[in-house]
C-alpha cells in the first residue's frame, strides 16, 4: 500500500465525518473515547471531558501556566496549533500560538 495523497486523505476525513455525524445524531451527548478519538472531533471539549472541562482548564492553568505540556485535544490546548506542511491532520510540524 502506498502513501495517501492529500485528496485521498480529505476524502477519507469527509467519509469519517459523515459516519460520526450519524452517530452523534443517534446518541446526543454520548461523548467519545479519548484514546481512539479523531483530532478533528467537533466540540471535543464536551465530547471528551463533559461538564468537567472548565474545571480541568482551571487546574491546567494553575499547574502548567507556561503550557509546557500540550496535546491537540487536552484541556487548555486551544491557544496552540501545529503548523503542518500537509493538509492532513498531523502532529508533524511547528507548535505555534494561535
Amino acid at each position: 500500500m502506498g502513501a495517501v495523497t492529500p485528496a485521498e486523505g480529505r476524502a477519507a476525513q469527509r467519509r469519517l465525518n459523515e459516519h460520526m455525524d450519524a452517530l452523534r445524531t443517534a446518541t446526543p451527548g454520548g461523548g467519545a473515547y479519548f484514546n481512539e478519538a479523531d483530532v478533528l472531533e467537533p466540540d471535543w471539549q464536551r465530547s471528551f471531558f463533559g461538564s468537567n472541562y472548565d474545571k480541568l482548564v482551571s487546574v491546567k492553568r494553575e499547574r502548567d501556566p507556561w503550557s509546557v505540556f500540550w496535546a491537540p485535544t487536552t484541556p487548555g490546548s486551544e491557544a496552540w496549533a501545529v503548523e503542518a506542511s500537509s493538509e492532513l491532520p498531523t502532529q508533524n510540524g511547528r507548535l505555534c500560538r494561535v
